[in-house]
C-alpha cells in the first residue's frame, strides 16, 4: 500500500468481508442446532484436515444422520460443503493475501497443489493465479 486511496479501498473490502461474515453466522430459522453447529465446527476449522466423521463427532450424530440432516435442511452433503468452505477461504486468501498457491493449497490441507487447482478451477471456471490477477487490490 502506498497511497491513502488504496489503503482505503482495502478498509472499505474488509469492512464488506467482515459484514459477511457475521452475517453467516446467524441462524436461520428452520435450522438444527446440529446442523448450525456443524456448520461453525467446518468454518472454524477449515485450515485443517477435517472428515465428514470430524463434523459427525462434534455433533454428536452418527455419519449418516448427519448427512440426512445436512442434505434435508441444506440440499447438499457435509463433505461438499467442507469443500465450498476451504474454496471460498481461498479465493479471500488470493484477493487479500500474498501467498504462493502452494502455501495456500498446503494452509487449507489440500493433498497438492494440483489438486487444489483444479478443484478450484472446476467449481469457479478460472484458475486461482488467474482468480488472483481479476481481484487483486492495487
Amino acid at each position: 500500500m502506498q497511497d491513502i486511496d488504496s489503503v482505503n479501498a482495502l478498509l472499505y473490502t474488509a469492512l464488506l468481508d467482515f459484514a459477511e461474515r457475521v452475517s453467516q453466522h446467524k441462524t436461520p430459522q428452520g435450522m438444527s442446532y446440529e446442523i448450525y453447529e456443524s456448520i461453525q465446527f467446518i468454518n472454524q476449522n477449515v485450515n485443517r484436515k477435517i472428515r465428514v466423521d470430524d463434523v459427525a463427532r462434534h455433533a454428536n450424530l452418527s455419519r449418516s444422520s448427519l448427512n440426512r440432516k445436512f442434505k434435508s435442511e441444506l440440499g447438499f452433503d457435509v463433505s461438499r460443503f467442507i469443500m465450498r468452505c476451504k474454496l471460498e477461504e481461498a479465493k479471500r486468501l488470493l484477493t487479500y493475501s500474498d501467498r504462493s498457491l502452494s502455501e495456500i493449497s498446503s494452509y487449507l490441507c489440500f493433498s497438492s497443489q494440483a489438486y487444489f487447482q483444479n478443484v478450484f478451477k472446476k467449481q469457479y471456471g478460472i484458475t486461482p493465479l488467474n482468480y488472483r490477477n481479476k481481484t487483486i487490490i492495487s
